[in-house]
């Protein structure tokens, strides 16, 4: 993203001061879009209804902009979990404190944090450096994946053979049967068993083939899954002192 692009904000604060300091900041040919988070969680503490429509409104821009407190970290971290569910939009805390509030912020979830007054270049290329950085992610999970199924490539061939034999034993037993039918004799007869034994060939046919597709999709599913697996492994729980974001659970806490 250049420093000349126009820039489509999603600010979440029921601050009126923060909205006015980031209004302040954009400049003509950017696009502000403030959203109040008051309700984002239902009495069950999951995402209300209004948090749905917060979420959607939010992924379909190119920042998201919290400002940050403390005692709004579980609904922060929330909301960075069903954003990131959508789309990578980076999202970002607004920190008016010092280095302890931008640990904090981190710890909570969010990809960067930014200090006032609000700089639109500087924003721009931490969006730029985030994106960078999930597309290197995204390269190396590639990677992993077709590592993973190239070593698992003689299971699914086995599968396949296997499924092969299968159909070709009953294409065998089908046609012995058809040969046994004397081809010159146009008896009703014959030609009912003629079109009886095309018609079993048929449905046994689709049934192998679709028996192999099932199976090759569940080894690449367990594949896939198990590759996945390790990767999320490697990135448990994020540490920043006393505070711990645990990313398989999505709970936030301090030690």
């Amino acid at each position: 993203m250049a420093p000349t692009d126009a820039v489509t904000l999603c600010l979440v604060t029921i601050d009126p001061h923060i909205e006015a300091a980031v209004r302040v900041s954009c400049r003509a040919s950017d696009t502000l879009i403030h959203l109040n988070p008051k309700g984002l969680l239902g009495a069950d503490r999951v995402l209300s209804p209004e948090g749905q429509q917060i979420v959607e409104q939010a992924s379909s821009t190119d920042v998201v902009l919290i400002a940050w407190a403390l005692d709004k970290a579980p609904v922060i971290n929330t909301l960075c979990h069903h954003i990131r569910r959508r789309s990578h939009v980076p999202v970002m805390a607004l920190c008016r404190g010092g280095q302890q509030e931008m640990i904090a912020a981190l710890a909570a979830g969010v990809d960067d944090v930014l200090t006032f007054p609000l700089y639109i270049p500087l924003l721009q290329a931490k969006i730029a450096a985030i994106t960078r950085l999930i597309e290197a992610v995204q390269r190396a999970r590639t990677r992993l994946l077709q590592r993973h199924l190239q070593r698992r490539q003689p299971n699914v061939q086995s599968l396949a053979a296997n499924h092969l034999d299968a159909l070709a034993g009953e294409m065998l037993d089908e046609l012995g049967e058809v040969m046994l039918l004397d081809a010159s004799d146009q008896s009703t007869e014959n030609r009912d068993l003629l079109l009886e034994a095309e018609k079993v060939l048929e449905v046994e046919t689709e049934k192998v083939v679709q028996d192999l597709v099932a199976d090759v999709v569940e080894e690449f599913v367990e594949v896939t899954g198990n590759a996945l697996t390790l990767i999320d492994a490697r990135h448990e729980v994020y540490r920043f002192g006393n505070l711990a974001l645990d990313t398989t659970t999505y709970r936030f806490h301090a030690a």
